[in-house]
């Protein structure tokens, strides 16, 4: 079964989201600052018995003429057994992977390394 997305702005603000909070979390700057870039590579859900949300993202951050100045892949991959195929088990399983999103955003954001990057271009 596949699923399409017809409005993927709907994928592009819950991942917005998460990384805005991963940042306060991680007393970083807002995503709004135009230093940070994101791709998002799959946000993916799989109905079955367990319910799967893969989620993996590139995250750059920008110099301001544009160039790459620190990257790293974000992953989240979550599996809940739910049994029924309904709107709720899906966003149950989607909040699992957002959540996992979070805790590991979190951790990457508050490095020095990205630290370094983000203070060298405010």
């Amino acid at each position: 079964m596949n699923v399409t997305v017809a409005d993927s702005s709907h994928v592009a603000r819950a991942v917005e989201h998460a990384l805005t909070y991963a940042l306060l979390v991680a007393r970083r700057a807002p995503v709004g600052s135009g230093l940070l870039k994101v791709t998002v590579y799959r946000f993916w859900m799989q109905p079955w018995w367990t319910t799967t949300c893969d989620i993996v993202l590139d995250v750059h951050v920008l110099t301001r003429t544009g160039q790459v100045k620190w990257e790293h892949k974000l992953e989240s991959h979550v599996s809940k057994f739910e049994g029924w195929f309904t709107v709720e088990a899906f966003e149950r399983v989607a909040t699992l992977g957002l959540d996992e999103l979070v805790a590991k955003a979190t951790e990457v954001f508050g490095s020095m390394e990205f630290g370094a990057a983000i203070a060298a271009e405010r």
